[in-house]
């Protein structure tokens, strides 16, 4: 039973790692389109399949699956991990470009959740234990600051001010497009790999 099961592991190691350089050759036999060139049209591309080519400008610390080229108004996400030491590398990207709709009844379960927090936060800062304000990481004893500090104008920094400024910009579309929802553009990434350097020139 076990020679079974180590024999079934072995295989399907060895089937991921041969369906993984597969479909890396694939990826270096296509025509690459230049990552940037998608950010005004990629509303229309939504379900087709893409191969991008940019250099990598960021990629998620916190879990290594989100990733984004320089330039590029959407972000690439993989089920499996981005190697850190692709930043700053030309790498060549295939994927199916997704679109994600948030609507005011998301927004409004976020702004009920994030209300909660900060009435918690209050209530731990009235008993002089320290909380952190907003998104700055720092400590404030008492008190907690976070609305009265940033209640003018600074809606990326606070959380509340940023989900009620989307609200507005849903219902603004709705009345402009017809469409009660926020989209977000992503690319579901199937495959990754450097790109193939320029051949040198004769």
């Amino acid at each position: 039973m076990k020679k079974t099961l180590f024999g079934f592991v072995v295989l399907a190691i060895a089937f991921t790692f041969g369906t993984m350089m597969s479909c890396s050759e694939k990826v270096e036999e296509e025509v690459a389109i230049e990552a940037t060139s998608v950010n005004d049209s990629i509303a229309e591309m939504v379900g087709d399949t893409v191969v991008l080519e940019g250099t990598v400008e960021h990629i998620c610390q916190c879990t290594g699956t989100k990733m984004m080229f320089a330039g590029a108004e959407y972000k690439c996400v993989w089920d499996s991990v981005f190697d850190q030491a692709l930043m700053g590398q030309v790498v060549r990207v295939k994927g199916v470009v997704c679109e994600k709709q948030t609507t005011a009844d998301d927004i409004n379960a976020m702004i009920a959740e994030l209300t909660a927090k900060m009435q918690a936060d209050s209530i731990a800062a009235a008993n002089g234990e320290a909380k952190e304000c907003c998104e700055d990481g720092e400590k404030h004893e008492g008190e907690h600051h976070c609305s009265a500090e940033h209640a003018e104008g600074d809606s990326a920094c606070c959380p509340m001010m940023k989900l009620q400024g989307m609200l507005q910009q849903i219902a603004e579309r709705d009345s402009l497009e017809g469409k009660a929802y926020l989209s977000e553009y992503y690319i579901q990434v199937l495959c990754c790999k450097p790109a193939a350097p320029a051949a040198p020139a004769e």
